[in-house]
């Protein structure tokens, strides 16, 4: 399941694969492999038992979907959420933990690195699980509903979008507010020599928003085509496998090597930020990673 809620989640999910493949992407979570919340823990349990009607809402959005769709993907998202409960949690669970093994000394660039790795390696599960089900729905699209998706594609906002109608300064104000809004979240608060003297590697950068809301165009338009082509339910799964596994295939000229200097400017960032914190603060990131542990536990528990 996938609860994106975020503002801005190239941050938040220490670039995602949803990110690396060209479509939409906490800080430090782990835990956001499969959903994305910012919620406290203490809501954790909650929209995780929700996620399925999420992403049925969701779906329907792009779709429109019809009475016997509804029931079809019903019925195949609340399968996929049992597989995930029962043999992704565990996982995700044991992943926190060793998440929190790591950060005892600190952050460091081979601890994102890892996961980095966790993170495409839970991706790819779930894409393998759920991806026979939504390319069997694809072939019962009718025109309309193709027709649709398209109009949601093209009228559709975002955060993007919005950045990318900001003019040099506004968009600087705003990446820059909503860099120490995450950090004082993560860590519980900045004080004004923290706040005044983070790094500035991670400026914004008007250029690199524009090519990734070309990209995503680019990525809506491809898919498009696919849909319109049609084909059998195996045809469908073959070449969105294909897509998914190599998506730098479709990307734009030029696009693949600025999101691997943005990839590396984010791992520096973190690294030198963590270090900045006091102990306190650090135990306040190691907590959050614990709370979300343990809720992950309990619903592995309740099975």
């Amino acid at each position: 399941m996938a609860w994106s809620v975020q503002r801005k989640p190239e941050m938040t999910c220490l670039i995602p694969p949803s990110f690396r493949h060209g479509n939409r992407v906490g800080w430090l979570s782990l835990l956001l492999l499969c959903l994305v919340l910012t919620a406290g823990c203490s809501r954790t349990r909650i929209a995780y038992n929700f996620s399925d009607w999420f992403l049925l809402h969701r779906i329907d959005h792009y779709f429109d979907l019809t009475r016997e769709q509804e029931r079809f993907l019903s019925a195949r998202v609340s399968a996929l959420q049992a597989w995930h409960r029962q043999h992704e949690l565990p996982r995700l669970v044991a992943a926190l933990g060793e998440l929190e093994r790591r950060y005892q000394d600190g952050l460091s660039a081979e601890d994102i690195e890892w996961v980095w790795a966790q993170q495409a390696t839970f991706w790819q599960r779930l894409i393998a699980r759920g991806l026979p089900d939504f390319a069997e729905f694809l072939t019962m699209l009718q025109p309309e509903q193709i027709r649709h998706l398209q109009n949601r594609f093209q009228n559709g906002g975002g955060w993007l979008v919005k950045q990318a109608a900001l003019d040099e300064a506004e968009l600087a104000r705003d990446h820059g507010e909503w860099l120490r809004e995450v950090l004082e979240d993560w860590y519980g608060g900045l004080d004004a020599d923290q706040a005044a003297s983070l790094p500035g590697e991670l400026r914004a950068d008007a250029g690199w928003v524009k090519l990734r809301l070309a990209n995503r165009h680019r990525f809506q338009q491809n898919f498009l085509e696919l849909v319109q082509a049609g084909g059998s339910p195996d045809g469908l799964h073959q070449r969105l496998s294909l897509w998914l596994q190599h998506p730098e295939t479709r990307w734009l000229p030029g696009f693949e090597e600025r999101l691997e200097a943005r990839r590396r400017q984010w791992q520096r960032w973190m690294v030198r930020v963590d270090a900045m914190m006091s102990p306190a603060q650090r135990r306040h990131a190691l907590e959050r990673i614990r709370g979300y542990r343990l809720d992950f536990e309990t619903l592995v528990e309740e099975g």
